[in-house]
């Protein structure tokens, strides 16, 4: 791809979308990914990119223009702005779609109302809330504040601050188990963190440089970036093992996106490539 890739997502029937965080584009392809083969004119500076769960709607934070682009993708099209304010980082789309979470430099996470594409209201999570997570049933989003150094909880339902965890160090993206029992967590300082949400404290720790990550589908491997070194680091989930693969992918890997089968893998890469993992 031309520019710096940086977000990227996969649909359900297999639509793959790519940040050009150098510029104003999103990038285009289909699942076994072999090229990318359309792009989509969004604002400027695009970081994340996220679909509904239907797959016929993708946001876009675009953080110069601080904005969420909204885009149609059967026609590949915007077809509609979100202003925020602020830089605009990372989002996340509720399982039921119904919510869009998207998270702004100064720390405000704003919860959007995708019917209407209105504000419905706001909490904070720190400075450079970066990361997102939701618990499985989605009554719990779990916003990550890279300079606070912490992991706040919010409650989707009532609307309410239910609990922070003080992780230290600057943690970026993270994933939930599938039964909502462990958070895990990229910490550019401490590495990739393993936390017990039942009783709210850290199990461990495994000593890499950790930025990227996603949980595969089948809740067995957690794979994490390291755009120091240009590895991806793919971990057993149960063993919490350091004994693990690395693939040498170069450049500088950002983020993850696995297909709904968890046959592929994606990392964009902001040396102008995605690297395929199957």
């Amino acid at each position: 791809m031309t520019g710096a890739g940086y977000g990227v997502a996969i649909s359900r029937s297999g639509v793959v979308y790519v940040t050009q965080i150098s510029g104003h584009l999103l990038f285009r392809g289909q699942s076994p990914l072999t090229a990318l083969t359309d792009t989509v004119v969004v604002g400027l500076t695009p970081a994340h990119v996220v679909f509904n769960p239907s797959g016929n709607r993708a946001y876009v934070t675009n953080q110069t223009s601080q904005t969420v682009s909204v885009v149609n993708v059967s026609t590949n099209r915007e077809i509609g702005s979100i202003p925020l304010g602020h830089d605009a980082f990372n989002l996340l789309v509720s399982p039921d779609g119904t919510r869009l979470y998207a998270t702004v430099d100064v720390g405000t996470v704003y919860a959007i109302n995708t019917a209407t594409l209105m504000k419905v209201d706001s909490f904070s999570a720190g400075p450079v809330a970066n990361g997102l997570a939701f618990s499985p049933d989605g009554s719990r989003l779990y916003v990550s504040s890279r300079d606070a150094g912490q992991v706040v909880i919010y409650n989707t339902v009532t609307g309410d601050l239910v609990d922070t965890l003080v992780t230290g160090g600057m943690p970026q993206r993270m994933a939930v188990s599938a039964d909502g029992n462990e958070l895990y967590i990229a910490n550019e300082i401490l590495g990739l963190d393993f936390w017990d949400l039942n009783a709210g404290t850290r199990i461990t720790s495994v000593p890499i440089d950790a930025y990227g990550l996603a949980l595969s589908p089948d809740n067995a491997q957690i794979y994490v970036t390291d755009p120091q070194t240009g590895i991806l680091h793919i971990i057993d989930r149960a063993t919490r093992q350091a004994g693990h693969v690395s693939i040498i992918v170069q450049g500088t890997p950002r983020n993850i996106a696995f297909n709904r089968l968890g046959t592929e893998a994606l990392i964009s890469n902001e040396s102008g490539y995605v690297t395929v993992v199957r």
